[in-house]
């Protein structure tokens, strides 16, 4: 039986940053969406440029400079609370193409396990 409150990991997803190519252009790091709800989001730019990220596909909404990370915490771990939803897609560019990945990571509390 599952622990009450259980956190878990999504799998972690990247992009080729040699693939940007420009900062108007966004592509999806996470094609399929987020696979939960997720109350944590990781960026982890392990790449020679910097990022631009998009949570529309259209408007710039962070940065993640080479070598560093961006941390997004919703604390209230209900599930019908601050999070960043299922099936969200998070996009990136970058004024260049590099070299390197930029790492999505996130954590979601067990909703069928409340």
């Amino acid at each position: 039986m599952k622990a009450r409150n259980a956190v878990h990991a999504i799998r972690k997803i990247s992009i080729d940053v040699s693939t940007f190519t420009g900062t108007e252009d966004f592509l999806a790091i996470n094609d399929e969406g987020l696979p939960d709800a997720i109350f944590i989001l990781r960026l982890v730019n392990d790449s020679d440029t910097d990022c631009i990220i998009s949570y529309n596909g259209v408007h710039a909404h962070d940065y993640v400079r080479t070598g560093e990370s961006v941390t997004l915490t919703f604390p209230d771990l209900k599930p019908d609370r601050a999070n960043l939803p299922l099936g969200t897609i998070v996009y990136a560019a970058g004024e260049t193409q590099g070299t390197g990945r930029l790492h999505l990571v996130g954590y979601y509390r067990d909703q069928k396990n409340p």
